[in-house]
């Protein structure tokens, strides 16, 4: 279902637009009235709205004029998010961000927040779109903007219903409308029904679900809004569609289509055709589920919505096997799986979990705020008390029994003044600590989403690997020679132990990130360690034809955990056998310095060039490196490095493109 948020706000226009832009003498009014005729003309006219809005921005620029800059580039962003045209809406929303905030216009600067979240939202980006909503409401809260805080309460909403929370969903939804009957905005009003009617539908409370569509559409109707009208429509027919009341259904769907083809809505088309198509489907219709299947197909592929493209290629697979198309059938049905895979729906959500602890650590930090404020109060009454009792003493100074009490209690008001000093310090100094903790949360936000980035790429091939040949196997067994099947388990068993070497060293990372790794520092004897992971991976090279060798001046003694040393030794000497040419050599040379041993890791291989070196342990930039036919996820080399600080080492790469590298890292000698 469609849902609905609230914070794309645009000027309404009337017939008189054009020539009022003649009559027009002042720049600041020709800027108004351009964007005023672009939002009229965005659904009838695209490409003259576009210019509009592009003479607005020469306007604005010419004269530096930051506040309608914004606003401009607000309007074209509002324009490629109706059409579903995510990347450039986004890029026109950020653009906006930047001139309101330059323009000091935090109320526009929200909105612009919002709509980022709304962007990204719609790309089922959850953990991003709320990043943005918060933003948002902070911002709204700071200056008391009624509509800007419920339009954050709705999309917050709407990120609790992603996650499948109705009751939070539902909490967030009646804070949003409770503010929006109070300020009377209908628009707002419309959009929470809409959202509360979705999470009804999904419950399966269809009554409940049609009552509250039905309100957000007389609203609609009544605001004359054909996106809302037709999101509703759609929403309608897919609850009568669920109680197989098919022709009110297919009623609801064709009202929603007209109106998504007046606005020109990709997105919301390759919905409505889609439910249409399972509506076909429904009612043994296969060339029409067919036919408005490929439609929807169409609009999706334009907007590039990777869970549509799922959903549709999983009905064109039940279309196929109900007209016992079985190969048609299964191909589109390994589309379906191949889109699927990639929303990563698991990662989203733990995103999300990571983002209510920062929300939660926005409240405390509102809690500490509101404990200052009331300690300045509690200051400014003491000053006033001390007033009143100098006044007092005073007045009766020659009274030496209430001099006496008197001073008394100034001396406890003076110390009650110390204690809320004090007070006010350590709230000082929580506020202080939260900020801290807030910064490190999304240092381990960032973090956490490039290590997911980097295991979900390379941890998917070998895994589908397993999968797509297994299935082979189980599927088609006799059909293959005993050749081929032998080929296919090799590869299952290859893929296997990229999957556990990937598996072994992201959990290295995770203990080693958590603190949870024990260091128990010991002397070793390097040439042992050497011999014993020569050992482990003979096997690996001898299939390349590779010689294992390895060279000591002397034998060395390191002060070094085992446990690290082997997992570095390994990862090395492995990627060195990995990228080394058949029938060469892997040498580990061992040579004292000083307080230190350095060990070198030697190979003849393909090499790295310089730019990839400078990111080859920077887990932040692992995109700019050239991904290589056999590289893997980069973990192994940035565990090492990890390791390798925490032992008082250092490490370092000398290669060649086509000649090989050279690894090198340092641990202390046993004095």
């Amino acid at each position: 279902m469609f849902f609905i948020t609230v914070s794309l706000w645009s000027q309404s226009v009337t017939d008189s637009l054009l020539l009022q832009l003649k009559q027009a003498t002042t720049d600041t009014l020709k800027v108004k009235l351009y964007i005023e005729l672009g939002n009229e003309l965005s659904y009838e006219n695209p490409e003259k709205a576009l210019l509009y809005y592009n003479q607005s921005i020469q306007i604005s620029k010419k004269y530096n004029n930051f506040n309608y800059l914004g606003k401009s580039y607000k309007a074209i962003g509002i324009f490629y998010f109706r059409k579903s045209d995510y990347e450039d809406a986004l890029a026109n929303f950020k653009l906006a961000q930047i001139y309101f905030e330059k323009a000091n216009n935090q109320k526009e600067s929200g909105r612009a927040f919002m709509n980022i979240g709304n962007v990204y939202l719609s790309q089922n980006l959850a953990s991003k779109a709320y990043e943005y909503f918060l933003k948002a409401l902070r911002i709204a809260e700071k200056i008391n903007h009624l509509k800007g805080i419920s339009a954050a309460y709705n999309n917050i909403g709407l990120i609790y219903k992603e996650r499948q929370d109705a009751s939070k969903a539902i909490d967030y939804y009646n804070k949003s409308l409770k503010i929006a009957t109070q300020i009377n905005d209908k628009v707002g009003i419309s959009s929470v029904n809409t959202n509360i009617g979705n999470v009804y539908a999904d419950e399966k409370k269809y009554n409940l679900a049609i009552d509250y569509y039905n309100k957000s559409l007389i609203i609609d109707a009544e605001l004359d809004d054909k996106y809302g009208m037709a999101i509703c429509f759609n929403n309608i027919g897919e609850v009568y569609s669920k109680q197989n009341d098919l022709a009110s259904a297919k009623k609801y769907y064709d009202n929603g289509i007209q109106l998504a083809k007046e606005i020109g809505n990709k997105s919301m088309l390759a919905m409505l055709y889609l439910n249409m198509s399972s509506l076909n489907l429904k009612e043994s219709k296969l060339e029409e589920a067919y036919n408005n299947a490929a439609i929807s197909l169409k609009y999706v592929k334009l907007t590039n919505e990777l869970k549509a493209q799922a959903q549709v290629y999983e009905l064109f697979s039940k279309i196929s096997e109900a007209q016992n198309n079985h190969k048609n059938a299964f191909e589109f049905h390994k589309l379906f799986k191949k889109y699927n895979d990639s929303l990563s729906s698991n990662d989203r959500l733990m995103k999300i979990k990571e983002l209510d602890v920062i929300f939660d650590a926005e409240s405390k930090n509102k809690e500490l705020q509101f404990l200052t404020d009331s300690n300045k109060q509690n200051e400014i009454q003491i000053k006033n008390q001390k007033i009143l009792i100098y006044g007092f003493v005073f007045l009766i100074f020659i009274v030496i029994l209430f001099s006496t009490i008197l001073f008394k209690q100034n001396q406890d008001k003076v110390k009650m003044n110390s204690l809320l000093t004090l007070k006010g310090l350590q709230i000082e100094e929580k506020n202080k600590e939260i900020v801290e903790q807030h910064k490190n949360l999304e240092a381990l936000i960032d973090t956490k989403d490039k290590i997911f980035s980097i295991i979900g790429h390379d941890l998917k091939n070998p895994m589908n690997s397993i999968i797509g040949f297994s299935e082979l196997l189980l599927d088609d067994y006799n059909k293959y020679d005993d050749e081929k099947r032998s080929k296919f388990i090799k590869i299952i068993k290859n893929s296997a132990h990229r999957s556990n070497e990937l598996l072994e060293n992201l959990l290295s990372w995770a203990q080693s990130q958590s603190n949870t790794i024990e260091f128990n520092p010991t002397k070793i004897s390097l040439k042992k360690s050497i011999e014993e992971v020569f050992g482990l991976l003979n096997v690996q090279a001898s299939k390349k034809g590779i010689s294992l060798q390895s060279n000591f001046s002397v034998n060395c003694d390191v002060t070094a955990d085992k446990n690290m040393l082997l997992t570095i030794l390994r990862n090395l000497v492995s990627n060195a056998i990995k990228f080394s040419n058949p029938n060469s050599v892997v040498s580990i040379v061992v040579t004292p310095r000083d307080k230190f041993c350095e060990i070198t890791v030697k190979d003849t291989g393909v090499g790295i060039s310089k730019n990839e070196i400078e990111y080859l342990f920077d887990l932040h930039n692992k995109g700019k490196i050239i991904k290589k036919a056999q590289s893997g996820s980069g973990l192994g080399l940035m565990l090492c490095k990890d390791f390798i600080e925490k032992q008082g080492g250092a490490i370092w790469v000398i290669s060649k493109i086509d000649e090989g590298s050279e690894f090198t890292f340092t641990l202390p000698l046993t004095a």
